[in-house]
């Protein structure tokens, strides 16, 4: 990963009730463990952060952050788009 928000694109949702997507494009991240890792790792991300309760967001991975992420880059770059949402 090279800069904060390079892979991953952070947008508020245009539902009612608030909820949490995840799109991870197969064309993008070819094999689906490494899907399902992501999304995992999204997933404990948002769940940890009081910033989004009560909020529906869009999370969509723009391009593959390779296989050495880990949950602390997840947290870097959704706090450095968390400024998208407000």
């Amino acid at each position: 990963m090279t800069d904060a928000g390079g892979w991953l694109e952070l947008t508020g949702g245009s539902r009612a009730e608030p909820g949490l997507m995840i799109h991870v494009p197969k064309r993008i991240v070819r094999l689906a463990t490494a899907r399902n890792r992501i999304r995992r790792l999204i997933r404990e991300c948002v769940r940890k952060d009081e910033f989004f309760r009560g909020r529906a967001v869009h999370l969509h991975i723009r391009k593959d952050p390779g296989d050495k992420i880990g949950l602390t880059d997840v947290e870097r770059v959704v706090n450095a788009q968390k400024f998208l949402l407000e």
